[in-house]
């Protein structure tokens, strides 16, 4: 992939201002809740996508949908949780529905 100076320029200042420590908007709350049952989607075409080559997992895709770093790490901890939550609750059931055998 070629990337333009301007591009590397304008990808740079987006995640310096995107994870600047100066004026972090509050959490919308209700966002992240409705995030956490309808995960978001990344670039469709990673390899054409010169944010995601940059900037991984932080690419303009996420920047557009998480107002700030903060933000897009609070929701990471939170999905990280609702799914270990949810592995834990599976597990639980299935101890449950198995039979212990008696000697």
């Amino acid at each position: 992939m070629i990337i333009t100076e301007n591009e590397f320029q304008v990808e740079e200042m987006e995640m310096k201002d995107w994870q600047s420590q100066e004026d972090v908007p509050n959490i919308d709350i209700e966002q992240l809740k409705y995030l956490l049952k309808n995960p978001p989607t990344r670039c469709e075409n990673k390899s054409e996508c010169v944010s995601y080559h940059l900037s991984n997992d932080k690419c303009r895709c996420i920047r557009t949908i998480f107002a700030h770093r903060r933000h897009y790490e609070l929701w990471k901890l939170m999905a990280e949780e609702k799914i270990k939550s949810e592995l834990s609750h599976c597990f639980d059931e299935t101890e449950e529905d198995e039979e212990i055998p008696h000697n």
